[in-house]
C-alpha cells in the first residue's frame, strides 16, 4: 500500500468576495493513476476553479481557487 503525502506550499488570500486560493503540491504515486482526473472531478463538484498539472518530478501541482468551505472540502480534514 503506497502513502499520499500532500504539502500545501502556500495559500493566497484575495480579498474579492472571499475568495483564496490554494497552492497545493502532491508527492507519491500520483501519476499515470488517475489522480489528476479525479482531482479535477471532485473540484468540478465542489465548484472549485483551478488547475492541475503533472511535474517532472514526479508530483502532482493543484492550484485551486474557492471560498474557505468550498477548499476545506476539497482538500479534506
Amino acid at each position: 500500500m503506497s502513502s499520499l503525502l500532500i504539502k500545501i506550499d502556500e495559500v493566497i488570500s484575495v480579498n474579492i468576495s472571499s475568495t483564496k486560493t490554494l497552492a497545493i503540491v502532491v508527492t507519491g504515486i500520483v501519476q499515470g493513476v488517475g489522480f489528476r482526473w479525479a482531482t479535477i472531478q471532485i473540484a468540478n463538484q465542489l465548484a472549485i476553479s483551478g488547475w492541475v498539472k503533472n511535474e517532472p518530478d514526479g508530483s502532482v501541482k493543484i492550484i485551486a481557487q474557492g471560498d474557505d468551505d468550498q477548499l476545506t472540502r476539497f482538500i479534506g480534514p
